[in-house]
């Protein structure tokens, strides 16, 4: 392990022990409900199952503390019908450039276990921080989109950027 952390994905993940995972999951689903307008809320049981399940990115420090954490799940399809799945629930717990190891192996783990799928990142409007961190470090451009998921305070759909951040 370097200084920058350790990425434990995919299937990898299950060497871990179920408390530690219990651990991670419970700390990532209370990190998502401090930003219930811009990010999908999940339980810690189905952070968890998503943890079981190998669709999960874990970056730990020597000693085992979560510094972040992304995970790839079904969206829905293309108008042509190519299978869309989002790297979501993206979240780093310390500084360090440890999101952006993440987000790398993320492209990694989803042409592993879904090579004909479109992988996408939706970022809230105004994050403009993460927006940067993907269009520098992956030289991508966004497009548009109305969230299925999150709705602004009036209950519209929330307007968010979409990136196709599908490794080829």
């Amino acid at each position: 392990m370097n200084e920058a952390g350790k990425i434990i994905m995919g299937e990898d993940i299950r060497q871990l022990t179920e408390d530690k995972l219990l651990e991670y999951s419970l700390k990532v689903s209370q990190r998502l409900a401090a930003y219930p307008d811009t990010m999908v809320q999940f339980t810690p049981n189905q952070i968890f199952e998503a943890m079981n399940a190998g669709r999960t990115i874990l970056c730990l420090d020597k000693s085992g503390n979560l510094l972040a954490f992304g995970q790839i799940w079904h969206y829905g399809q293309s108008s042509r019908g190519q299978e869309i799945k989002e790297f979501g629930s993206w979240l780093s717990f310390k500084k360090g450039g440890f999101g952006v190891l993440v987000l790398k192996s993320a492209r990694e783990l989803h042409l592993d276990l879904y090579p004909l799928s479109q992988l996408v990142a939706i970022v809230e409007i105004e994050n403009k921080k993460t927006q940067e961190i993907i269009e520098d470090l992956l030289k991508v451009k966004s497009q548009p989109t109305y969230s299925k998921f999150l709705k602004t305070k009036n209950g519209k759909p929330a307007l968010m950027k979409m990136y196709d951040i599908t490794l080829s």
